[in-house]
């Protein structure tokens, strides 16, 4: 038989243990709480500061600091925006052309037109890449410009040549070891 003490002790024992699986959830669910919106917090600041991928890349590759950070954030979303409406114009010439080859009779003088159209745009988008290099490159001390070179030629490369340093990227950057 269980005494009234041993009952007692027993009750408390059972207390103790409720309030401890209680305050672990309440932690777990805080902490899980906590972190989400840290990291929603995070993701928004990167949207806002319109930084993405490739200027975090560039940022750590070259080592910038705060100041090359600013300038580069700036001419990266410039960079970005011209980029961006002139591939989303040669994609709408891609269907463009797609479509009028696809007709019955196509019309060759659309079709060259069309072609004629997507070389200028091509052109354009060379030359914003290239004017995005120079600015980076304005930024950088001699060292970065380097780095920045080294980066850029490799990117430059046909895709299977790249795949030979893609899994270098990660932990131990672009160097040539």
């Amino acid at each position: 038989m269980i005494t009234s003490g041993k009952y007692k002790t027993l009750i408390w024992a059972v207390i103790i243990l409720i309030a401890l699986n209680m305050a672990t959830l309440l932690s777990l669910y805080f902490h899980t709480h906590q972190s989400t919106s840290l990291a929603k917090g995070s993701l928004e600041e990167i949207s806002k500061d319109s930084v993405g991928r490739g200027a975090i890349f560039f940022g750590e590759q070259l080592g910038l600091n705060m100041e090359q950070m600013e300038s580069f954030r700036e001419i990266h979303r410039e960079y970005n925006r011209s980029a961006n409406q002139i591939t989303r114009n040669l994609e709408m010439l891609r269907i463009e052309m797609i479509r009028e080859l696809g007709e019955k009779h196509p019309d060759l003088q659309k079709i060259n037109q069309t072609n004629h159209d997507f070389g200028k745009l091509h052109e354009e988008l060379k030359n914003q890449t290239a004017n995005y290099y120079l600015e980076l490159k304005r930024i950088c001390t001699p060292e970065q410009q380097q780095r920045l070179q080294q980066i850029f030629e490799t990117i430059a490369q046909p895709p299977q040549r790249r795949q030979e340093w893609q899994g270098r990227r990660r932990g131990r950057g672009w160097d040539n070891n």
